[in-house]
């Protein structure tokens, strides 16, 4: 049904063989790392594959913190060029997990935008920043995502998570938008962080 809402089920795929497993898990959306150093070949190929599973990519430009802004907007734009028509292409994922003092996060969504402004762009936030960062939030939705599991927190996971989303939910619906939420599974500090599947289903559910 080509009037039919598209909830994005998605996880990380570097790799043909990625995608591949992932159509066939059940997920309908892939997430990409795309370094602006990296000519852009190589993800021609994994966008092809995407689109013959029926599936969409969100493109995310995870790009070395380091590098001044005009830097990181002279190796983006390009990028958002050679892609901005292919029919797999779901949103631009432009930054993650930004310091919360850096304004320019928003400028760079809206460079992303002007180039492209057919498809989504947002930024992620990390560990409760979106709460912090509300008057810096670019893009079309907010994102955060949270480690509720583990040593990031002695919060009760699910209360912690209801809490956020719940108010994400209602600052996005004050301002025409939609949410979005990582799941935390496995991350640095090791296994500590990763949670159960009862604790995913839960979380989800």
């Amino acid at each position: 049904d080509e009037q039919a809402a598209f909830v994005p089920f998605a996880t990380t795929a570097r790799t043909i063989a990625d995608v591949d497993d992932l159509a066939a898990s059940g997920f309908n959306t892939v997430i990409t790392e795309l370094h602006h150093e990296i000519r852009s070949e190589p993800y021609q190929a994994l966008f092809d594959r995407a689109q013959a599973h029926g599936m969409k990519v969100i493109l995310w430009f995870h790009l070395a913190p380091q590098k001044p802004f005009e830097e990181w907007r002279a190796g983006l734009l390009p990028l958002v060029q050679r892609y901005k028509r292919h029919p797999a292409l779901l949103a631009w994922y432009v930054i993650d997990e930004p310091p919360v003092t850096q304004g320019w996060a928003k400028s760079l969504v809206d460079a992303v935008k002007a180039a492209d402004p057919y498809h989504p762009a947002f930024v992620n936030w990390a560990g409760r920043q979106w709460v912090r960062a509300k008057d810096e939030l670019g893009g079309d939705f907010e994102c955060e995502d949270v480690y509720p599991v583990g040593r990031m927190t002695n919060d009760n996971a699910m209360k912690l998570i209801a809490g956020l989303v719940g108010a994400m939910d209602r600052d996005a619906a004050r301002h025409g938008k939609v949410t979005a939420f990582w799941h935390g599974f496995y991350g640095s500090y090791d296994s500590p962080r990763e949670p159960t599947p009862t604790n995913t289903f839960t979380l989800t559910d």
